[in-house]
């Protein structure tokens, strides 16, 4: 018979995987919309166009995410802390919204203002309509922050992996055959926004009483307390979104833009790996926070390992195959965007490490947020230095270098500290099984292409299914851990498990 605590232990992490699913499937919607994008941008608009395009974004994105100010995930703490207590954690989303409309407003008002003068490929007279969006992309962030507490997924998925980048591909077709190609790119972005945000109001309402937190006031005398708590974690988040958007910045400076468009194919492409593991975040982090609060640092733990786990075993694959066809698969997007490959090869590699091990970073933003600033800072200066080093003389191969070695430095400073820290040790020989099964699809791949053209158009799918039949025989021949086999045999016991359901507001 299960004792509670590993019934509990195991309910956690279906819960982990139910929302993961629901992610897994937006991203699969996502992942659809992204390649239309790209291929009719860099086929129509061409590579020029789409790094202004690129180099748009990469501020915006910084901006927003310093408007938010850690929310996304610090608020979790808060009304994790005010349970039992609607009204309270009423007043906390609306005064969260508040501050995150003001610094937002602030933000974009000053973007307004300097446009002009940053010189990065984004001087337009629409420009106070692009930093303008911010205040309510952050707003936004926010609204969908307040639906994952009550470990309901599927409104972040819709607004994030169907709404925003449906209406981006397909205002970007709309936008060029009715004529407006100089800045079709540019506003179909700010369409997609736009388009997100009123679904994330239609969704909170789903699920809170809009009635409700108009009825509440902002607290100021909260204020204080959540910026203090939230802004480590604010600055963190804007540094992680600098580490993916300095890339494009240094390329601005340094190449032409049709060097930046390319590398932001690259970039998008590489989604399809990154986007993997994020879709575990919106539930794990609840989940994992309320672990913490309630069973300690010890079953988090072992909540983090599975799910680490888990996570490298899809991108092993998915590194293996996309490693292989880099260069046909940048080719699709338009003509000369193949000379990414290597740069392309190169991000691969480094969002597996991060996606493996990036999960390590929750306990530090629940529990020690100035520690995650420092590391985080740590390795955002060395991937800094190592832009201005590289990018002058290798172009994009060492931009996407510089970014491959401030992930392996932030994620062996966070190895070594969430041990000491927590004691919590995530690495593990059964790390190597995954690794070593991509290994060989990889070898499979590349030892077949030898005597057929896989990457051949009707040899894709043949060179595919090698790739996959590879890794999961060589995955099952290694066999199943004995975690694992507990796992699974929980869930054929339960066969419908039941989410958790947050009764501190009325749902709708």
């Amino acid at each position: 018979m299960k004792t509670p605590l590993i019934d509990h232990k195991f309910k956690d992490l279906t819960d982990v995987l139910r929302g993961a699913a629901a992610s897994l499937a937006g991203f699969a919607g996502r992942t659809a919309a992204r390649v239309l994008f790209l291929f009719f941008a860099g086929n129509f608009y061409g590579a020029v166009r789409l790094g202004e395009l690129a180099s748009v974004i990469a501020v915006i994105e910084i901006l927003v995410m310093l408007g938010i100010f850690g929310f996304r995930r610090s608020l979790l703490e808060f009304l994790e802390g005010a349970k039992g207590k609607p009204e309270r954690q009423y007043t906390l989303v609306l005064t969260a919204m508040t501050i995150v409309f003001a610094i937002g407003a602030t933000l974009a008002g000053t973007l307004a203002l300097l446009w002009d003068y940053i010189g990065l490929n984004m001087k337009t007279p629409l420009y106070p309509l692009f930093a303008f969006l911010i205040p309510f992309v952050a707003v936004m962030d926010v609204i969908l922050t307040t639906t994952r507490f009550k470990r309901i997924v599927r409104h972040e998925v819709f607004a994030r992996s169907l709404v925003e980048p449906w209406t981006l591909a397909l205002t970007a077709v709309a936008f060029y055959f009715s004529g407006v190609r100089e800045s079709g790119l540019l506003l179909a972005y700010s369409a997609s926004l736009i388009a997100a945000f009123i679904y994330a109001l239609y969704a909170f309402g789903r699920v809170y009483e809009w009635k409700k937190l108009f009825k509440s006031r902002v607290d100021f005398s909260l204020v204080k307390k959540m910026a203090s708590f939230s802004g480590p974690t604010a600055l963190v988040d804007a540094i992680g979104v600098a580490f993916r958007r300095a890339d494009i910045i240094a390329l601005s400076f340094f190449t032409p833009d049709a060097i930046v468009g390319i590398y932001y194919g690259v970039q998008n492409l590489a989604t399809v790996i990154q986007k993997t593991r994020h879709v575990f975040d919106p539930i794990l982090s609840p989940v994992l926070n309320q672990t913490l609060s309630q069973r300690g640092v010890k079953d988090a733990g072992q909540q983090l390992s599975q799910v680490c786990r888990w996570i490298l075993t899809l991108l092993a694959l998915q590194l293996a195959i996309m490693a292989f066809y880099a260069a046909p698969l940048l080719g699709l997007i338009g003509t000369g965007f193949a000379v990414g490959a290597m740069a392309l090869i190169i991000i691969l590699a480094a969002e597996a490490l991060e996606g493996t091990l990036a999960s390590a970073e929750l306990p530090f933003v629940f529990k020690k947020p100035l520690l995650n600033l420092s590391l985080t800072a740590t390795a955002f200066g060395i991937h800094l230095v190592g832009l201005t080093l590289l990018t002058p003389r290798f172009g994009m191969v060492g931009t996407a270098s510089s970014f491959l070695l401030a992930l392996f430095c932030l994620n062996g400073l966070r190895l070594i500290f969430i041990k000491k820290k927590f004691d919590i040790s995530l690495l593990a020989w059964r790390y190597l099984k995954p690794i070593a099964a991509g290994t060989l699809a990889y070898l499979a791949l590349y030892q077949a292409g030898k005597v057929i053209d896989l990457t051949a158009v009707y040899f894709v799918p043949a060179g595919i299914a090698l790739g996959v039949g590879v890794y999961v025989a060589a995955f099952w021949l290694m066999g199943a851990s004995q975690e694992d086999r507990d796992f699974v045999a929980y869930l054929k016991s339960r066969k419908k498990p039941k989410m958790a359901v947050d009764k501190d507001f009325d749902q709708v």
